[in-house]
């Protein structure tokens, strides 16, 4: 159907809007014939599969270019070579960063990201995250401070990892912007909840800005090309995974009128378990486990003369090559 209405003719007569809606109704036929043949439950498993692709051959060369630099680094004993691949291996571990947090952010958006619940006690991860920025907090001679409840004492269920993830970022966020102030955390815990809150008396975030900074890619500065570090997915990412881990975060007024101040909680799965298992009742000891008991305890005997074996799964030649190298002298 060929109408012409260039040059911002007016259509007027009866059969030219007649003429005009026949048009509208084909185009959105043919639409509608275009979403029949690529439904959007194809587009989206082709993204994944993409996804996946792009994931695996990211990694793999960084993780060829990470090892290699690691091997040298440990077998060179001139200073300078020793100071370059330093400064490689800490570029390696930026972009490593920086593919995580795009994974993730795609991960979680399309739900499909599994959480790995294990049981553990919070000052193990306390202990681990405190020793990462150790030498940060010295450098920008923050006062450090942090209060874990008693009540906390006994192992908590969830992500080790993710939750590690949570507090990395929210720790290293607030280290950024307070050079010479003062950090806060303190944790507690409510029923199933263990709540976590991390105040800074640094430049802190206007009010107009903090439903803005949970947004995908949004940097607070303008000129954030030069300023900002990061790909702006960081903030979006934690909101996500305190959600997958059954909580939520948000802003809260800092007792000190200045900085910043961040609540999340995330739910112990041990207690949410506990009380599923006493509303359902469930027998426990008839759960066949799927392992040969006396096969682990002869592996767990701390005999010298047994044959310690690691398995290595790695399908590109040169970094299992690379990781047999690197484990040699271990």
């Amino acid at each position: 159907l060929n109408l012409d209405i260039s040059n911002n003719q007016i259509i007027t007569t009866e059969k030219q809007i007649t003429d005009y809606l026949d048009l509208v109704k084909k185009i959105i036929k043919s639409i509608q014939n275009c979403k029949n043949l690529c439904p959007l439950g194809y587009i989206q498993s082709q993204n994944s599969n993409v996804l996946s692709s792009l994931n695996h051959q990211l990694r793999t060369p960084l993780q060829g270019i990470t090892s290699c630099a690691s091997v040298l680094q440990n077998k060179s004993d001139d200073a300078t070579h020793k100071k370059i691949l330093k400064h490689l291996l800490n570029s390696c571990l930026e972009l490593n960063i920086y593919i995580n947090d795009i994974m993730d952010f795609y991960l979680l958006k399309e739900k499909s990201m599994e959480m790995e619940y294990t049981s553990f006690k919070l000052n193990e991860l306390l202990t681990e995250v405190n020793d990462f920025f150790l030498l940060d907090i010295e450098k920008a001679k923050i006062d450090y401070k942090f209060q874990l409840s008693i009540m906390l004492n006994k192992p908590i269920k969830t992500d080790y990892k993710r939750l590690k993830q949570i507090m990395r970022h929210l720790i290293s966020n607030s280290i950024h912007f307070s050079a010479n102030e003062m950090i806060n955390l303190e944790i507690k815990k409510e029923e199933e909840k263990i709540i976590f809150t991390v105040i800074d008396t640094g430049s802190g975030i206007k009010e107009t800005e903090r439903e803005k900074v949970w947004l995908p890619f949004y940097q607070i500065e303008e000129n954030w090309m030069t300023n900002q570090e990061g790909l702006g997915l960081g903030l979006t990412n934690t909101k996500m995974l305190c959600q997958e881990l059954g909580g939520d975060i948000k802003f809260i007024d800092s007792p000190f009128s200045k900085g910043t101040a961040l609540q999340f909680y995330i739910k112990d799965m041990s207690v949410v378990e506990r009380k599923k298992k006493n509303k359902t009742e469930i027998n426990l000891e008839k759960i066949d486990y799927g392992y040969d008991k006396n096969l682990y305890n002869n592996n767990n005997n701390n005999n010298e003369n047994q044959i310690q074996n690691i398995l290595i799964v790695e399908d590109h030649s040169m970094n299992a090559e690379l990781i047999k190298l690197m484990l040699e002298n271990k």
